[in-house]
């Protein structure tokens, strides 16, 4: 992509994504960066380059970055919960708590008014429920999302990880490889499955699968 036409971000959008899924999070961030020169706008890349300097763990520059998105586009309320995650991330619970309200906020008043059946936001709202230390809302959620959908095995063990059951999530990321789920580039960006990345059970299936 980049030798046919250097001027598309999304070649170089594309190439720090992969650099992501080896790891190599220097080089993803040196592509994501490149894309960014190329259309500063590719909200895409935005966010993926915020991704990128929190698993390096440059927390500010992430945040920077979500704040720019938002500045731009008003409408990305995903933005709000990324942000939460990095201000918790520096131990700024106070302001990672506004923000995951924020984020709560949203879902239920303006998301679910728009898309009652989409299984997706109440999975989303039980995660950042379960952020908020609202045990029982975030089950609550999961339980109606799970109705609508079962097969949502992956977003499942988002769900699990975040209220901290981690047996439940490897259980549920098991069955998602099972029915051919291979999203590897999510499985090594998704701040809510970071947890697993210190659990042998989830590296030694890891490797079984991506082999």
């Amino acid at each position: 992509m980049i030798a046919n036409n250097p001027q598309n971000a999304w070649g170089y959008c594309n190439l720090g994504t992969a650099w992501l899924c080896l790891d190599s999070l220097d080089k993803a961030e040196v592509a994501f960066r490149e894309a960014r020169e190329i259309n500063p706008d590719l909200t895409v890349n935005l966010y993926r380059l915020a991704h990128t300097w929190r698993l390096k763990g440059e927390y500010d520059k992430a945040i920077g970055i979500l704040k720019a998105i938002q500045e731009k586009n008003p409408e990305e309320a995903s933005a709000y919960y990324d942000l939460g995650i990095n201000y918790q991330a520096m131990g700024n619970l106070v302001e990672a708590r506004r923000l995951f309200s924020l984020f709560k906020k949203i879902a239920e008043e303006e998301w679910i008014k728009k898309w009652p059946d989409d299984a997706g936001i109440y999975i989303a709202i039980s995660i950042v429920s379960a952020r908020l230390n609202d045990m029982e809302s975030s089950k609550l959620m999961f339980r109606k999302a799970f109705e609508m959908d079962s097969t949502l095995n992956d977003r499942f063990a988002e769900v699990f990880c975040v209220q901290g059951n981690l047996n439940k999530a490897i259980i549920e990321l098991d069955k998602a490889f099972q029915n051919g789920y291979r999203n590897l580039f999510w499985l090594k960006m998704s701040p809510d499955l970071q947890v697993l990345q210190s659990e042998v059970r989830y590296r030694n299936m890891m490797k079984k699968v991506f082999q």
